[in-house]
């Protein structure tokens, strides 16, 4: 019974972590094949500039944080989670957490990190990584999730505005605003 309850728990965990990461990459897929197909939209420089220093911060902060084993610096890892959902959405929060899960299950089977400070075995210690990069993902995936949908209504703002000033322009007879 606790063997099958160890196996359930880490697939389920498992599940819950890699599904919504396999549905982030297929959209992202999906909408540069869009993109390639209209050529007009363009890859902006701050675009450029941000994804390799915000996810170099993020595998420094990693290394830093999972390499040593004096402290339980684990809490340490949400505001690199955060920068990631607030600088790069979710494609950037997923591949926060892919890269933490990578550099926390190196350092943890190498007997390192702030997960090997608990006395336990390490398919406990691995479970509990499990949960800790769910508890990662789950904090920072509604927070992109929430500026994409602002930055919609922001553009579908702007696009109003811009066509209700084309009717203004475009209108035979004077329009009267009041403030």
């Amino acid at each position: 019974v606790q063997l099958w309850l160890k196996w359930t728990m880490s697939d389920g965990l498992g599940i819950l972590l890699l599904a919504p990461m396999i549905m982030i990459f297929h959209d992202l897929w999906e909408s540069c094949i869009q993109r390639d197909q209209n050529k007009s939209t363009r890859i902006s420089t701050t675009s450029l500039f941000d994804w390799p220093l915000v996810l170099a911060v993020g595998l420094v902060s990693s290394l830093i944080i999972f390499g040593q084993t004096i402290f339980p610096l684990l809490f340490m890892i949400m505001p690199v989670i955060l920068l990631h959902a607030f600088r790069l959405g979710a494609p950037g929060t997923t591949i926060a957490t892919l890269q933490i899960a990578v550099v926390a299950t190196i350092f943890t089977s190498l007997d390192r990190g702030p997960i090997h400070l608990f006395d336990a075995s390490l398919s406990a210690q691995l479970i509990t990584l499990q949960l800790f990069l769910f508890c990662c993902f789950c904090i920072g995936l509604p927070v992109s999730a929430a500026l994409a949908a602002k930055e919609k209504i922001r553009d579908a703002l702007k696009e109003s505005n811009t066509r209700s000033k084309l009717v203004a322009q475009a209108a035979p007879v004077g329009i009267f605003q009041a403030d």
